[in-house]
């Protein structure tokens, strides 16, 4: 159970890998189509352009254009994407069937793209590609090896997926720098809200979720069993994890998303501590009681303090980081605990 996040993270970067939006029928293109930035074939010019604008310019485009089966939505942006990744297939596969006359890069190119599209060398491979990775994960004995471990899977994958996410951005109160940014992660589904909504479609995505992730470690070997008893662990700790993250109005305000700390108070911390506050850090804000009283109302989700002591008060590990001591607030004399 220790490793199961991690695993089935790393297992599901790896599968969804190359992943696009083309369709199994689409064939590679030689050249890039041209549209002109006015087209009159776009046009619908039986529309009368003042009773509706709209239709008198792009009814010719939607006549021509009807949206995929496999997107909800189709627009002139989706469909430049589609063309040139159309293009780029033909540009990879051209180097790809080439047998000489390449240079060193579009060797690499060449032969890196056939080889992600050998399924049938995949296949035989199953997860021996993983070994070393999952070898690591194994090898964890506690929370303080943890940090190492997320280091080499964060350069490896630059992923949130694993916890967090950790990159480079603006500052946000001197735009003149960048410095590093650490960001709310770890979580499979989209948004923090799939987690948390209580209505019958939400339920329905979470239980196909932890099918998937089932599915997933019984490729890598697990049983059955074993591997819906972890899959629900898995859903636990991302749950956990959704109450703790801001959701999408509050990722709109910058004031919420910037808690800046210099190398040397970073320093002062020790890794263990680094890791609760850094994790906790995503559920700060400021509540009038105005607030709190129309959230207790109508909000089934708690303030970010009770987000935050909730989970920490019940968290052995977080006690022994900060030296809490029996007796005090965030020390619970009866842990709930997740299995």
């Amino acid at each position: 159970m220790k490793t199961t996040v991690i695993t089935a993270t790393l297992i599901g970067l790896t599968l969804s890998a190359g992943v696009t939006n083309l369709a199994a029928a689409d064939e590679p293109s030689k050249s890039l189509p041209y549209t002109p930035g006015l087209d009159v074939a776009s046009m619908d010019k039986t529309a009368d352009p003042c009773v509706d604008f709209y239709q008198y310019t792009c009814g010719g485009w939607m006549k021509n254009n009807p949206v995929p089966a496999d997107q909800a939505r189709w627009s002139v942006y989706g469909k430049l994407a589609q063309d040139n990744q159309r293009y780029l297939w033909g540009i990879l596969e051209g180097m790809a069937s080439k047998t000489s006359g390449r240079t060193a890069r579009q060797a690499k190119l060449g032969d890196y793209f056939a080889a992600c599209m050998n399924e049938e060398a995949i296949e035989k491979q199953g997860a021996r590609p993983l070994a070393a990775e999952l070898a690591q994960i194994a090898a964890l004995k506690s929370i303080a090896d943890l940090p190492r471990l997320l280091a080499k899977l964060q350069l490896a994958t630059a992923s949130s997926g694993f916890f967090f996410g950790f990159g480079s951005n603006q500052d946000f109160a001197d735009s003149t720098s960048v410095i590093a940014f650490a960001a709310a992660g770890g979580l499979g589904l989209p948004d923090r809200d799939y987690y948390l909504k209580p209505e019958e479609k939400s339920q329905i995505i979470r239980d196909q979720y932890v099918a998937h992730i089932a599915k997933m470690l019984v490729l890598l070997g697990a049983t059955e069993e074993v591997a819906k008893r972890d899959a629900a662990s898995v859903l636990a700790i991302e749950t956990a994890l959704a109450k703790s993250s801001l959701s999408k109005v509050d990722k709109r305000d910058p004031y919420k998303i910037f808690h800046n700390m210099n190398g040397k108070e970073l320093r002062a911390l020790t890794p263990e501590q680094r890791f609760f506050v850094g994790y906790s850090q995503w559920a700060c804000e400021n509540n009038r009681p105005e607030d709190l009283r129309d959230r207790a109302l109508t909000n089934p989700h708690s303030p970010g303090r009770y987000r935050v002591n909730g989970l920490m008060v019940n968290m052995p590990e977080f006690q022994r980081a900060f030296a809490c001591k029996a007796g005090q607030p965030m020390v619970a004399e009866k842990r709930c605990r997740v299995w």
